[in-house]
């Protein structure tokens, strides 16, 4: 949460994150769940800090030092939005 707090560079942050987590993607993504799980259990208590450094750690997570694919996690889905 200090990375979204000090609203430091995206790119070092996520660069620190992958030399603190040595290749193991999966502590980064157990991170992230937890510290999303966090803000969802009391959203009302919270600004919402947690949620960005939960998606600085999903960033972090990606393979082979590639950001994180979501259509590989959704099975190859491709999301739809709408404009406003």
């Amino acid at each position: 949460m200090r990375y979204a707090a000090e609203r430091r560079d995206l790119a070092e942050s996520i660069a620190e994150l992958r030399e603190i987590a040595d290749g193991h993607d999966e502590v980064l993504a157990e991170a992230a769940g937890i510290t999303a799980g966090s803000w969802f259990a009391s959203p009302a208590t919270h600004v919402g800090y947690e949620l960005v450094a939960a998606g600085i750690l999903i960033m972090a997570g990606g393979h082979d030092g590639k950001p994180l694919d979501v259509r590989r996690w959704s099975g190859g889905h491709e999301w739809v939005t709408r404009e406003a």
